[in-house]
């Protein structure tokens, strides 16, 4: 008849969507009709319904986050939540938010203050986007950490640099001896454009030795030229700096008076 093609055709589905252990029960039991068949099935699940949907809760509140993204995270609330109205055990939204929270890490910890003080309360599709929210600007702050205050900053290079930069004479070097140092001190230094002892970038002065030929190495050819340009213009003879030997002087005298030799 054609009621009995029909159940046949029901069985065979019952039977091809069942794991291979619940299908083996079946078979063992040879239902007669396809009613018979999901009378025995719903009553194997009423009798597991209560236990797994209190695994699943318990599972719920003690997921957390760990490595998972955010998405992934909620992938799996939603699917958990998802199994449990069909099992005919729904949370609450409030409930559901509150595991999630639980779950994360202390990151979130003021992102999740937040979310539980809005009024009204949110649903799990807003809190699952502010967390996502929250997960990028993390992500940007470790990908584009802030430049600490210390010597290898670029700001703090540039300061040094500009600092340097304004402090002393300019970097072109003449070749004229320095007075400010000759008297005693110049305040520029090593940096110096003028001449120390002869040279550049010497800021102590030699000990010097007055009276004595020693002394003569102190002085540049600079400025023996120019006391040399001074005596020739008084038409005077340059001075020796070798030891001094005796110079015999003559007088002219006036006739009647006896000549006088030095």
């Amino acid at each position: 008849m054609e009621w009995t093609k029909i159940d046949f055709i029901i069985r065979s589905w019952i039977f091809s969507t069942l794991a291979s252990s619940l299908r083996k029960h079946l078979v063992d039991l040879n239902p007669t009709t396809a009613k018979d068949a999901w009378t025995y099935i719903a009553g194997i699940f009423q009798d597991n319904k209560r236990p797994r949907a209190m695994a699943l809760k318990v599972e719920l509140r003690n997921l957390k986050l760990g490595d998972l993204s955010i998405d992934g995270y909620f992938q799996k609330i939603e699917f958990i939540v998802s199994v449990l109205n069909g099992l005919g055990s729904p949370l609450s939204n409030v409930d559901v938010v509150t595991f999630a929270l639980e779950g994360l890490p202390s990151t979130y910890e003021t992102i999740s203050t937040v979310i539980v003080s809005r009024e009204p309360f949110s649903n799990l599709k807003t809190v699952r986007s502010l967390l996502t929210t929250h997960e990028m600007r993390l992500k940007s702050r470790v990908q584009n950490p802030i430049v600490d205050a210390t010597s290898a900053s670029p700001v703090v290079l540039l300061a040094k640099s500009n600092t340097s930069a304004r402090r002393g004479p300019s970097l072109e070097k003449v070749n004229k001896p320095c007075w400010s140092f000759a008297k005693g001190s110049c305040r520029f230094g090593d940096a110096c454009k003028y001449l120390h002892n002869g040279v550049h970038g010497k800021s102590t002065l030699l000990p010097r030795t007055s009276g004595s030929a020693s002394s003569v190495s102190n002085v540049t050819h600079s400025d023996l030229d120019m006391l040399q340009s001074l005596l020739a213009k008084f038409r005077l003879n340059a001075p020796n700096t070798s030891t001094p030997s005796p110079v015999a002087y003559t007088v002219s005298v006036p006739p009647g008076f006896p000549s006088v030799s030095a």
